[in-house]
């Protein structure tokens, strides 16, 4: 039997009569041994045995069944779509009819709704319109100018309300600058003053140094040395000079740092050609001590501090009677509350220490102060003082 793929490269050898495929006896006879036998072959019309039971599933190959109840079904699908026919039929639309209708003779005329017939068209003004009109500009103009000085009047700050008259002579102008010019030379001599009082070692060369010595003669004496340096120690090269005008007289304040590292701020005022240390101002001297004030104790009647605005209020003090400010001691460590009565001449120093200007604006910086204290009324808490008095800043008049 010719094989079903031919191969070229294999060349099998030709049947001979002596191979069996189904008869297995003559070949054990014929050779006188046991060869392995091939299984007879099956043919497609051979049944494929039953299923057992408890067999496993067979899958086997069966003749196709060639009669007319095995034959396929073929349908050709082509580009064509069924359609169904609506149960209710469509009712036949009205044919649509075209009507002409011409246009109106005088449609052509109309303008616009929002266009006027004379839209861009020149016109002309009278004269005497034009001259008008230009007249009673002029005359706007004129009386706008006549009443700026009354509406400027009655907005006008006066005395009192936080600026205070001053007339300037032009001579004490000129000395007045003349003496802040030398006072801005002389720092060498401020710090060799402030050197002489740091390293003093008794009260009495504290008071060579001093501006009105004999006056302060038994207050330095009663206190301790504020401060103690060597005799070599000599100021940084770090230390500052300052040179200020209080209502026309001149000061200066030699600020820097001692040898613990503390910052000390002296100073000095200019007394026949000669600077003199402000002990009061150096030291920031008080009569009582803001602890001491916050109870309700102690002499109130030479304050030194820093003050600055507050809107702590009460009804001791109301908004409306008093304006409020923030005392603190020289060292920011304690604080307390104090007002001052709108109208008074308190209130008016302490206002204009913070008055605002057309560029500057309202100033809230801690401002130094010499201030004395009176006690509220009744009601008022321990730490509440009124202001009969203020002086800018710490330097003795």
């Amino acid at each position: 039997m010719d094989p079903v793929i031919h191969d070229p490269h294999n060349h099998a050898p030709a049947a001979t009569p002596d191979d069996v495929w189904g008869d297995a006896e003559g070949t054990i006879a014929s050779h006188g041994s046991i060869l392995a036998i091939l299984p007879r072959k099956k043919t497609l019309t051979e049944e494929a045995p039953q299923i057992r039971n408890n067999e496993g599933l067979r899958i086997e190959a069966r003749p196709i069944e060639r009669d007319g109840s095995g034959s396929l079904e073929v349908q050709e699908i082509t580009g064509s779509v069924l359609r169904l026919d609506p149960e209710i039929p469509m009712e036949a639309k009205m044919p649509r009819t075209v009507t002409f209708h011409e246009r109106p003779p005088d449609a052509g005329k109309k303008t616009k709704p929002a266009e006027d017939v004379e839209w861009g068209s020149k016109r002309k003004h009278p004269l005497l319109w034009i001259i008008g009109t230009g007249a009673a500009v002029c005359a706007t103009v004129v009386v706008a100018m006549m009443l700026q000085p009354a509406i400027n009047e009655k907005n006008a700050i006066r005395p009192g309300q936080g600026l205070a008259k001053m007339i300037l002579d032009p001579d004490d102008e000129i000395a007045r600058s003349e003496e802040i010019e030398s006072m801005l030379e002389r720092q060498f001599e401020a710090e060799q003053v402030f050197r002489k009082f740091a390293s003093a070692m008794i009260a009495d060369e504290v008071l060579l140094t001093l501006h009105n010595s004999g006056k302060m003669k038994a207050l330095v004496r009663s206190r301790s040395l504020p401060v103690r340096v060597s005799k070599d120690w000599v100021p940084a090269e770090s230390t500052t000079w300052s040179v200020f005008d209080n209502d026309g007289r001149a000061y200066g304040i030699l600020t820097g740092t001692l040898p613990d590292y503390s910052n000390f701020a002296a100073y000095l005022i200019p007394t026949d050609k000669i600077l003199h240390l402000d002990w009061k101002a150096t030291t920031a001297y008080s009569t009582a001590t803001i602890a001491e004030l916050r109870k309700g104790q102690g002499d109130s009647s030479e304050i030194r501090a820093r003050i600055a605005p507050a809107d702590f209020f009460s009804n001791v003090f109301p908004e409306d009677q008093y304006a409020s400010y923030q005392l603190s001691s020289p060292d920011n460590s304690e604080i307390l509350w104090c007002y001052a009565r709108h109208g008074e001449r308190a209130a008016v120093a302490l206002h204009r220490l913070f008055l605002k200007g057309d560029i500057i604006q309202d100033s809230t910086e801690p401002k130094k102060v010499t201030v004395r204290l009176e006690r509220g009324p009744e009601d008022a808490q321990p730490h509440q003082w009124l202001v009969s008095d203020v002086r800018n800043e710490w330097i003795t008049p």
